[in-house]
């Protein structure tokens, strides 16, 4: 039974790297085919003789469900020296590791800037799937009893932060909270979130 699985897994493997590749009706196809990426294996048969063997060795280790392809370049082909066998945390932690950032002239990746600015690396992932300002997302030193926070409301959408000793901005919309911003004056910090405000309007 664990045979057929894993069989049935492999095959469909094979299939969704050439919907990525190749099928330009697919949504998932503009990050893979419509940045440039092929499958340089010509036949199933070349994939299988390349990956297979490894394949049931990943899912002896992780199960079948557990095992997923993973290219080490992720502006790479898919072929045999840039694929590797990865769990799903793997290949969450990879995307992570290849986002970029340009910050002060330079291009970094997420793993490299969270080792220079002294912050981890899932708290800088997180800041920038937030879609936090730049130069915030950057400095704003890391927290790491950030939840729960102690802090003093001193008005509606914005308090005073005294770990960071700054004034802290955040509004609320559709049921998610946005970050405004960090800022030295309670003042600014109040006319963040009523400019927020006003462009709910």
């Amino acid at each position: 039974m664990k045979k057929d699985r894993s069989k049935y897994r492999f095959n469909n493997i094979w299939h969704e790297i050439q919907r990525r590749c190749t099928n330009e009706n697919a949504k998932i196809y503009r990050n893979y085919g419509g940045r440039g990426i092929k499958c340089l294996w010509n036949s199933y048969k070349e994939f299988k003789h390349d990956m297979h063997e490894s394949y049931l060795f990943h899912v002896k280790e992780h199960g079948v469900k557990n095992t997923t392809i993973d290219r080490v370049d992720n502006d790479g082909h898919y072929h045999k020296a840039n694929c590797r066998w990865a769990t799903h945390k793997q290949q969450a932690n990879n995307r992570r590791s290849t986002i970029k950032i340009k910050y002060k002239g330079e291009e970094k990746t997420i793993l490299d800037w969270s080792k220079e600015i002294g912050i981890t690396q899932e708290a800088l992932y997180c800041r920038y799937k937030r879609k936090w300002a730049l130069e915030e997302m950057m400095t704003q030193p890391f927290n790491k009893n950030r939840f729960p926070v102690k802090r003093k409301r001193f008005g509606k959408g914005y308090y005073w932060n005294k770990a960071h000793k700054r004034w802290i901005a955040q509004g609320s919309f559709k049921g998610k909270l946005k970050h405004l911003g960090v800022f030295k004056e309670e003042a600014a910090a109040a006319n963040a979130y009523k400019q927020f405000i006003q462009s709910l309007s």
